[in-house]
């Protein structure tokens, strides 16, 4: 695994997801750029791609492991033509979570995200004769992420028959993405990325509305083709139905706002995704999850998306 020598990456969200758009592809060849712009969280949630306000019980873990896959996320075009080409096609990964809880307030989590197999072509249509050449085929540990969270306002007590009580929830966050991933692969950014961030939620009977904004704050760009990938914001929300004990059902989208100029007629990073999600409570420490979402705008977003995870620990409370 290399260490990075060149760019930072874009953010993504959602998220889940976007449409590809187009870079001319005549100018920088920076692939030190994190193609999955999804950084599912540490720790319990009522939602498949955003926080909520739940946290993991005083001393207690959660673990979390999930797939991914994201279909054609980096695509550049050459400068002059309409003629497109996939940088990146395709990319499945792997995202290990853990988290533990601390007094019913607090919450400490890291997350080990893996590329496990991608293809495409890489730079080499915008790469000249001697320079390095990026390499998809390979399984690669992307950048580490830690983080701590600090639920400033919840729904401690429950209502009739053990369903959590109607109300707000409030929870606030920070964290570090370490540049542990490969240069060569887009596995992420050449240096540490602040992410700062809050959530909330509100609670009426069997169904949950959330709001999860957080940031991405780089200290450095990574330019490929046209594009600049620099800081950015990323808006999620979403909305959860409690169908039984063990079943529901979420409606969850993102968007996300690059916070830095680009140069006058490149792409930018605004994107916005949509998608549908569940989880199942299998028994009463594990469960499993999945979504999938669709999107357009946003260069670096995928044309579609899903992701699927099982969790060991205390349910999001």
């Amino acid at each position: 695994m290399g260490r990075k020598v060149a760019g930072v990456p874009f953010v993504l969200v959602l998220g889940l997801v976007a449409g590809p758009s187009g870079a001319a592809a005549q100018a920088g060849t920076d692939t030190a750029i994190n193609a999955e712009r999804l950084w599912l969280p540490a720790g319990p949630s009522h939602f498949v791609t955003l926080r909520s306000a739940a946290l993991a019980p005083h001393l207690k873990t959660h673990v979390g492991a999930s797939v991914t896959y994201q279909h054609r996320p980096i695509v550049l075009q050459q400068a002059g033509t309409n003629v497109e080409y996939e940088a990146v096609g395709g990319q499945a990964g792997a995202v290990l979570t853990l988290a533990l809880g601390l007094l019913d307030r607090f919450q400490v989590g890291a997350a080990v995200p893996l590329t496990l197999v991608q293809f495409g072509v890489g730079t080499e249509p915008i790469t000249t004769a001697g320079e390095p050449k990026s390499r998809l085929d390979v399984v690669v540990l992307r950048d580490l992420r830690f983080s701590a969270d600090w639920r400033a306002l919840g729904r401690r007590e429950e209502a009739e028959g053990g369903r959590e009580a109607d109300g707000p929830g409030v929870l606030v966050s920070a964290g570090l993405a370490a540049p542990t991933g490969d240069e060569f692969v887009f596995g992420g950014d050449r240096g540490w990325v602040l992410v700062p961030g809050a959530a909330g939620d509100w609670r009426l009977g069997d169904w949950l509305f959330g709001l999860d904004l957080s940031g991405r704050i780089r200290f450095s760009t990574a330019e490929l083709g046209t594009g600049r990938f620099a800081s950015a914001a990323v808006l999620r929300a979403g909305a959860a139905w409690t169908a039984s004990e063990r079943l529901s059902a979420t409606l969850e989208g993102a968007a996300i706002f690059e916070l830095a100029d680009q140069p006058e007629g490149s792409p930018s990073q605004h994107g916005f995704e949509l998608g549908v999600g569940g989880r199942y409570a299998a028994a009463s420490d594990y469960s499993v999850r999945g979504a999938f979402a669709l999107g357009a705008g946003g260069l670096g977003a995928p044309t579609f998306r899903f992701v699927l995870g099982l969790e060991y620990g205390a349910r999001a409370r």
